[in-house]
């Protein structure tokens, strides 16, 4: 298998894991992930997603940009105050929530409800 953008693990990890197919949005470029994750965020066209305040594993981290100026990025709460993510830069990472890379981005988490 090759590589995978965020929202590419993000799908993988629910259909592997979870038993839940996410939509693919077919071809999803780096403007369309910003789009999805802004909607996710929204709550616009979202409606399995809600909210949460307490994150618990499985649940979207949603992330502004490395320059911080929209959310444009998901990650998945891996439980243990951990983030799984994957950036060109980084491939997949594992990271605490708090860590320098990430603590700063995360504008958000949420949960898909089935």
């Amino acid at each position: 298998m090759s590589g995978v953008d965020c929202w590419g693990l993000l799908r993988l990890i629910y259909a592997r894991e979870l038993g839940v197919e996410l939509p693919a949005y077919g071809e999803v470029s780096a403007t369309q992930t910003m789009r999805i994750v802004r909607a996710i965020k929204r709550g616009e066209n979202a409606d399995p997603w809600v909210g949460v305040s307490e994150p618990q594993p499985f649940d979207a981290v949603l992330m502004l940009s490395t320059m911080g100026r929209v959310a444009s990025h998901v990650g998945i709460f891996a439980g243990g105050g951990k983030v799984l993510h994957t950036e060109t830069a980084t491939a997949s990472c594992l990271v605490p929530a708090t860590h320098y890379s990430i603590a700063h981005r995360i504008c958000g988490y949420r949960r898909y409800l089935t």
